[in-house]
C-alpha cells in the first residue's frame, strides 16, 4: 500500500462459511427486508400523512392523478393479455 502501512488481517475462508454463502444465496429475500423497500414503505406513509393535511383542491388533484394512474394500469394489464405493447394514457389536460 501506498501509505507504508500493512493491511489489516483477515480470517481465511472456511468450509463453514461457504455453507453460509450458499444457504443466503438460495434464500428469498422479501423486497420489505431491503432497503429499496423500506425507503418505499417511508414514501408511503410520507404520503399518507401528507394527504392528511391536503385541503379538498389538492385531494381532488392526487385523486385525479391516482385515477389516471389506476387506468394506465388496467389498460396496460388488458394490453398484456392481448400481447400488445403498453399504452401511456393521456390525461385529461394532455388530451385537449
Amino acid at each position: 500500500m501506498s501509505s507504508g502501512k500493512r493491511p489489516p488481517d483477515y480470517d481465511r475462508w472456511t468450509a463453514e462459511d461457504e455453507e453460509r454463502l450458499t444457504a443466503l444465496q438460495g434464500a428469498k429475500v422479501d423486497i420489505g427486508d431491503t432497503q429499496y423497500g423500506w425507503e418505499l414503505a417511508l414514501r408511503e406513509r410520507e404520503l399518507m400523512a401528507a394527504a392528511d393535511t391536503m385541503n379538498r383542491e389538492k385531494r381532488a388533484a392526487l385523486r385525479q392523478k391516482l385515477d389516471e394512474m389506476d387506468a394506465e394500469e388496467a389498460l396496460n394489464a388488458l394490453m398484456s393479455v392481448n400481447g400488445e405493447e403498453p399504452a401511456h394514457a393521456t390525461t385529461a389536460s394532455e388530451a385537449v
